[in-house]
């Protein structure tokens, strides 16, 4: 996550009832490791809740992961800007779903 989390930097993580686009939050990925992405937004599927994430230097998105993976988010203010820029990015995936369903 840098430039806001070097790598192997030690930060505050709480649980929370609700997590915002741009919150960022600690997972445990596929593979068992702990991963720190932002929050982009939300999608059902297969009637469940997941979560879509980003890491900031990434090219494309993460894989949806579930509620019952996430650990908690950072303890650190998220400016209105990085909360605005992390809904576009998920705008911008969801439009791109849709443009290869509608050609499929």
């Amino acid at each position: 996550m840098a430039p806001v989390l070097g790598n192997g930097q030690l930060a505050p993580v709480r649980e929370s009832f609700l997590y915002m686009p741009g919150d960022i939050i600690v997972f445990e990925a596929d593979f068992g490791q702990m991963l720190v992405h932002r929050l982009l937004g939300y999608y059902l599927r297969r009637g469940k809740l997941h979560f879509l994430t980003q890491a900031d230097n990434a090219s494309g998105v993460d894989r949806g992961i579930s509620r019952q993976r996430i650990i908690g988010k950072i303890q650190s203010p998220v400016t209105f800007k990085k909360r605005l820029f992390s809904l576009m990015r998920f705008l911008r995936y969801i439009y791109k779903i849709l443009i290869i369903r509608e050609f499929r």
